[in-house]
C-alpha cells in the first residue's frame, strides 16, 4: 500500500505532458513517407528514444537525489529501497504510457495510408526495454552521487553519448532501437538483436532496482543485480560486435506484380505504389520502342538496397518516390535506363550520358516537361537533328542493356553545345 501510494504522489506524473511532446515532435517533424510501411514506422517511432531516454534517465536521476534527501528526515518509517523502487515505477510507467501512445499514433495513421498485412510487434520489446534501462541508470547515477546537479548532467551526457553511438563512432547496437531514414522494405529485424537490446534493457532495470542507497550514506546491493549484470555484460558485449547483418534482406519473398511491357513486381510493404510505378515505366518503354529501341526490360522487380542480382531489372524504391499516385520522373527514368545488375561503375562520361538518355526519355514519354529539366547538355540535345538523336538514344540503351559503356559516349559536338 505505501509503494503504491508513493508511486501515486510521485511528481513523475506531471512529466506526462513532456513526455508526449518529445512523441508528437518526432512524428511530426518528419515527412509522411514512413507512413504506408509497417517496419518502418514502427523503427521510426522508436527514434523516439534517442530523447526521451536521456530525459528519462534525467528525471530519474533527480528524484532519486530527492528520495534521498526525503529519506534523512523519515527514514525510519520507510525502506529507502521501496521508495527508489516506486518512483522508478511511476517514472517508468508514465514514460511508457506516453511511448504506447505515439505508437498507436504512428501505427493508426500507417494503417489509414492502406499498409497491407500486419505490423511486426517483436520490433517494439527493445523500444521498452530501453526506457526501463534508461531510467535505471538515471537511479543508480542519483543513488551513487546524491547532488542536485546529477540529473541535468545525466540527461546532457547521455544524450550525447546516444548521438555519438547512433553516428557509428561508437557500436551504435547498444543503443540503437530505431529511427531509420529510408524505407525498410525487403529487410527483416534480426531477432537476435531485438534479444539482445532487449535484454541489455531489462538487465540495467534489474540493477537499477536492485541498489538502493541508504540516507547515512552506506550503499548496499541486492543478489538480484548479479544476473542484471550478467545480462548487461553479455548483450553489450556482443552488440558491440556490430552484426554485418543489423537487417537482413529477406528478397526472396512473395511480391505482387503489375501490369505488362513491363511488368513491375513489387515487395508486399510497397504494394500500393505498384499501379504507378507500372504506369511511369510503361510509358518510358513505350517512348522507347517508338524510337526504335529494341530488347528492353520486359520486368522490373523492387529489391532491398543491399540486395545482390535477381532476375529481371532491379529497382530500389526509394522513400517518398510514389506521392499522390505519381511515380516520380527522376527515379522511373533513372531506373529504367540504369541496370543495377552491372558490376563495374560506369565512368563518368557514361553517367553524363546516361543521365542525359534519362531526362530525354523522361520528357519524351510526358513524364515531365523540358521547362521542368534544368540541364544544357539536354538543351543542345534536343538541337540535334532528330534521327541522330534518336538513334544515339537507342544506342546507349543497348550499350546500357549490356553493361558495356564504351558504347555510351556523347554525340559529337554535343559538348560544345550552349
Amino acid at each position: 500500500m505505501v509503494t503504491a501510494r508513493l508511486v501515486g504522489w510521485s511528481p513523475a506524473r506531471f512529466a506526462f505532458p513532456l513526455f508526449l511532446g518529445f512523441e508528437a515532435f518526432v512524428l511530426i517533424t518528419r515527412t509522411a513517407q514512413w507512413r504506408g510501411e509497417w517496419a518502418w514506422t514502427i523503427d521510426w517511432v522508436g527514434g523516439i528514444t534517442v530523447l526521451l531516454g536521456p530525459f528519462v534517465a534525467g528525471l530519474s536521476a533527480w528524484r532519486a537525489v530527492a528520495v534521498r534527501d526525503m529519506l534523512g528526515e523519515v527514514g525510519g518509517l520507510i525502506g529507502p529501497w521501496r521508495a527508489q523502487r516506486a518512483e522508478y515505477v511511476a517514472i517508468v510507467g508514465w514514460a511508457w504510457l506516453a511511448h504506447l501512445i505515439g505508437l498507436a499514433v504512428g501505427l493508426g495513421m500507417t494503417a489509414a495510408a492502406g499498409a497491407p498485412g500486419w505490423a511486426p510487434l517483436a520490433p517494439v520489446l527493445p523500444h521498452f526495454a530501453a526506457i526501463a534501462g534508461y531510467a535505471a541508470l538515471g537511479l543508480i547515477l542519483g543513488t551513487l552521487v546524491p547532488n542536485p546537479l546529477i540529473a541535468p548532467l545525466t540527461g546532457l551526457v547521455m544524450l550525447f553519448a546516444v548521438t555519438e553511438f547512433s553516428a557509428g563512432v561508437l557500436p551504435a547496437l547498444w543503443v540503437y532501437v530505431g529511427g531509420a531514414t529510408s524505407s525498410l522494405a525487403g529487410l527483416h529485424d534480426n531477432p537476435w538483436v531485438l534479444a539482445a537490446q532487449t535484454g541489455l534493457g531489462a538487465g540495467w532495470a534489474v540493477i537499477g532496482l536492485s541498489v538502493s542507497r541508504l540516507w547515512s550514506g552506506r550503499l548496499r546491493a541486492r543478489w538480484a543485480a548479479v544476473p542484471g549484470a550478467a545480462a548487461v555484460v553479455l548483450c553489450a558485449g556482443w552488440l558491440a560486435t556490430n552484426p554485418a547483418h543489423y537487417l537482413p534482406n529477406h528478397d526472396t519473398g512473395a511480391r505482387t506484380c503489375f501490369g505488362d511491357r513491363p511488368s513491375v513486381c513489387l515487395l508486399r510493404e510497397s504494394a500500393a505504389s505498384g499501379p504507378a510505378v507500372q504506369h511511369s515505366l510503361s510509358a518510358l518503354t513505350a517512348y522507347a520502342e517508338s524510337l526504335g529501341a529494341r530488347g528492353l526490360p520486359a520486368r522490373f522487380v523492387q529489391v532491398a538496397p543491399t540486395s545482390g542480382e535477381l532476375e529481371g531489372r532491379s529497382f530500389v524504391l526509394n522513400p517518398g518516390a510514389v506521392t499522390n499516385g505519381v511515380y516520380a520522373a527522376e527515379d522511373a527514368a533513372h531506373y529504367f535506363v540504369y541496370d543495377r545488375r552491372c558490376t563495374d561503375a560506369p565512368p563518368a562520361d557514361a553517367i553524363d550520358s546516361l543521365t542525359l538518355v534519362s531526362e530525354y526519355v523522361a520528357i519524351g514519354a510526358h513524364l515531365v516537361t523540358a521547362e521542368q529539366v534544368s540541364d544544357p547538355m539536354l538543351t543542345g540535345l534536343r538541337r540535334l537533328p532528330a534521327t541522330a538523336r534518336d538513334r544515339w538514344v537507342v544506342r546507349v540503351l543497348a550499350a546500357a542493356g549490356r553493361c558495356s559503356y564504351a558504347g555510351m559516349r556523347l554525340p559529337a559536338g554535343l559538348a560544345a553545345a550552349p
